[in-house]
């Protein structure tokens, strides 16, 4: 009796899951540590990518978006490289 092959998992690399989510990388990579987003897997070298499935149900399911709000307020841009407004010092 043959076996059949199990069908591999579909990847979606950073930019497909950026279209798919309507995040920005820089979103998605400051909310992987705070556990609201779903890991990346190294599937070579250097290349990483993610689980379609896991992204999919990711979209279908987020998190609150308070707590979208509570890792953006983590994590803010440093304020010490911006600028100020003309005419404030």
């Amino acid at each position: 009796m043959a076996r059949k092959p199990s069908n591999p998992r579909r990847l979606y690399s950073m930019r497909e899951t950026c279209r798919r989510t309507t995040l920005s990388e820089s979103t998605i990579k400051r909310l992987i540590p705070e556990g609201l987003f779903p890991e990346w897997h190294l599937i070579s070298g250097r290349r990483k990518a993610f689980y379609a499935d896991e992204i999919d149900d990711w979209i279908e399911n987020p998190p609150p978006f308070d707590k979208l709000l509570s890792a953006r307020k983590k994590n803010p841009a440093s304020a010490k490289n911006r600028r100020p407004p003309p005419g404030k010092k």
